[in-house]
């Protein structure tokens, strides 16, 4: 898709409002991020370049909208691999119409195909990350494991500090403090298993006629030190019912990370250099477009 010679793609696109689009899976491993605004009718006023390197380099950006209408944005992101990294400020400063509406968004990936050995037939992968961070009022964290049929499979169940398994297809772990997410993948033994975790971080502002925010406002979420991958578990059952961890069998990545109980290790290799890719055309090719309405503050929805 790239023409670069090293293995690279995209991961995170750090600020929307209203119209909010996301990264697909791709193949081969990465970690990047990006930037990007939308006014709050849907129309884009503020795109950054694209940064984006193999899965073995540190890739991370800052960046601020100072051209937005009514309210100013800014945030950061980093994607390297098995950690992630994103946080996002919206701050508005003075009255606004009845109406106005702005969702300000941090979103961070990495992608890895995955090879489990160690069994026959099908399994379960158990990937727990720890998440740091927090979250004013009107912020949030969320994290989603995207693979091939997306950021909603219904066959990948999560837990958030080991409470009730729920499907991904009804909504994606949300948070706003330190928590322990805990993904259930299926897989089949022997056939490479494409995985994209991606963490995001929002902060709202709506204005109407009673119950809602004041101005000035300002409400931020920072996960930005970290998400990192935290134990790797092989299991027996199913996604929905995990069963009991299979402790003869091994994951294999064909960059050389080592996958484990005690999370992710990194080859002693020296890194790949990082590619950057700075067009508006490989901006486009990134991104998967979706829509999602504003959320009020309880309400979830996919990613």
């Amino acid at each position: 898709m790239f023409l670069s010679p090293c293995r690279c793609s995209c991961a995170a696109r750090v600020f929307a409002a209203v119209l909010v689009t996301s990264v697909p899976a791709l193949a081969s491993n990465f970690a990047a991020v990006q930037a990007s605004a939308d006014s709050p009718i849907g129309t884009t006023i503020f795109n950054t370049t694209v940064a984006s390197g193999p899965a073995n380099s540190n890739v991370s950006g800052t960046w601020t909208c100072n051209t937005c209408s009514g309210f100013t944005a800014s945030g950061a992101g980093k994607a390297d691999f098995g950690v992630l990294g994103s946080m996002v400020d919206l701050n508005v400063p003075g009255p606004v119409p009845n109406g106005f509406s702005v969702l300000a968004e941090s979103i961070s990936h990495f992608n890895d195909d995955l090879t489990i050995t160690g069994g026959t037939g099908a399994g379960v992968l158990e990937l727990q990350f720890a998440v740091t961070g927090s979250a004013t009022p009107f912020g949030t964290g969320q994290l989603a494991l995207c693979d091939s049929r997306g950021c909603g499979d219904p066959n990948v169940f999560f837990t958030v500090d080991s409470g009730t398994l729920t499907s991904e297809s009804s909504f994606q772990p949300n948070f706003i403090s330190n928590a322990t997410i805990a993904f259930y993948i299926p897989f089949t033994y022997g056939t490479a298993l494409s995985i994209e975790p991606q963490l995001s971080t929002r902060a709202q502002f709506f204005s109407c006629s009673s119950g809602c925010p004041s101005t000035p406002f300002d409400a931020n979420a920072n996960y930005n030190d970290t998400a990192i991958i935290s134990a790797a578990l092989v299991r027996t059952g199913t996604t929905n019912s995990p069963g009991t961890v299979v402790t003869g069998a091994s994951i294999a990545d064909g960059d050389g990370f080592t996958f484990g109980p005690n999370g992710l290790t990194a080859p002693s290799a020296v890194p790949e250099p990082a590619c950057w890719f700075l067009s508006v055309s490989a901006i486009a090719a990134l991104m998967l477009t979706r829509r999602r309405a504003l959320r009020r503050p309880g309400r979830t929805s996919a990613v």
